[in-house]
């Protein structure tokens, strides 16, 4: 018997640890955005563990060129001023701020965006 059951572990119904997959990786980053609010190490985590589709492919290979590493990125306006300010260094210019902004405001916008039914994602 597994000797973490019951201490703060989520498991799937056939006992395999949540967070030892994939899945439950990604679903972690997403509560901790919604639980935390946007940061840009948040957000990266988030990121780079989205499924290729739809998402991931969308989002061009230099999204975040130009974003200092350093910024803390913790608001909305935040972020579109630095995707903004950081457009010249992007070979895509509008593409990285159009694919990720919508899902930012998403985020945003939670705990009140969470009580409607998704549309579109």
């Amino acid at each position: 018997m597994d000797k973490t059951w019951g201490q703060g572990q989520v498991h799937f119904s056939h006992g395999v640890p949540a967070l030892s997959t994939a899945d439950g990786q990604t679903c972690a980053a997403h509560a901790d955005i919604l639980g935390n609010g946007l940061t840009q190490e948040r957000v990266w985590r988030l990121i780079r563990r989205l499924p290729a589709r739809p998402f991931a492919n969308s989002l061009p290979e230099d999204w975040f060129a130009g974003i200092p590493r350093g910024a803390a990125l913790r608001t909305l306006d935040q972020w579109r001023e630095a995707l903004t300010t950081a457009r010249p260094r992007r070979a895509s210019a509008e593409l990285a701020k159009q694919t990720l902004l919508p899902i930012l405001e998403l985020l945003a916008r939670w705990p009140d965006a969470g009580a409607k039914p998704a549309r579109g994602y």
